[in-house]
């Protein structure tokens, strides 16, 4: 079966536990140093927060709260773990066919970026090479993610070694009209269920008869967290 997720409800579902950890790490009194260096803490805003001459430590529980919603670290800014379970879900779907990371980085040309997964047929040749991306709107961080989305369909479009480049991108994408005037034969983008349809219709990749009912009912990220007091 398809493997399918609403990836913008995950990341919201991740937002709420990324609030909860932080929560559990700020009742613990750590070392400001040792709390600035955590990898769910943003420390600029926590240097914000300490220059206006907040503590850390002995706060009660709404402060608490309200300190983990200001000093998370934003999922929005965690885009490598959709992108591995984006391309972890496709690999378990897939039927003797593989999609991974790359043993070596493959760097792309013009950009600081490597290629984020590989398709592999079942004799194990490299059959593409995938750019993966989750798009949120546009502005701020998710400009970047539109720069990087374009360089890289820019350069997949000038490449001519028979590998087919795709560039999977899930979301909310306001631009993805334009991203679609780079399609052809050779560069394909689409969503991770667009895909695996595209993979069985031009190569005849079989899907796994697995249950894959990914649907989750998500509450709202701030009831969540208050409904965990």
């Amino acid at each position: 079966m398809t493997f399918k997720i609403d990836i913008l409800e995950h990341r919201k579902n991740r937002q709420v536990e990324n609030y909860k950890k932080v929560k559990k790490l700020l009742s613990t009194n750590m070392n400001i140093n040792d709390l600035k260096k955590h990898p769910l803490i943003n420390a600029d805003a926590l240097d914000r927060y300490l220059e206006q001459g907040g503590s850390v430590n002995n706060l009660s529980d709404d402060a608490v709260l309200s300190l983990s919603m200001f000093i998370a670290v934003k999922s929005s800014r965690q885009g490598s773990k959709d992108e591995l379970l984006i391309i972890n879900g496709i690999n378990d779907a897939l039927q003797e066919w593989t999609l991974k990371k790359p043993q070596k980085e493959i760097r792309i040309d013009g950009i600081d970026k490597t290629i984020d997964a590989v398709l592999l047929d079942s004799n194990k040749t490299t059959i593409s090479h995938i750019f993966c991306k989750v798009v949120d709107g546009d502005g701020g961080h998710q400009d970047n993610v539109r720069i990087e989305t374009f360089h890289f369909l820019e350069y997949a479009s000038k490449q001519d070694d028979g590998l087919l480049r795709v560039c999977l991108i899930d979301g909310n994408i306001k631009w993805k009209n334009n991203a679609l005037k780079y399609t052809s034969d050779n560069v394909w983008v689409c969503d991770h269920l667009q895909f695996q349809e595209k993979l069985q219709k031009e190569y005849g990749v079989e899907l796994k008869e697995i249950d894959n009912d990914n649907t989750v009912v998500y509450k709202n990220p701030i009831e969540e967290l208050l409904s965990a007091n």
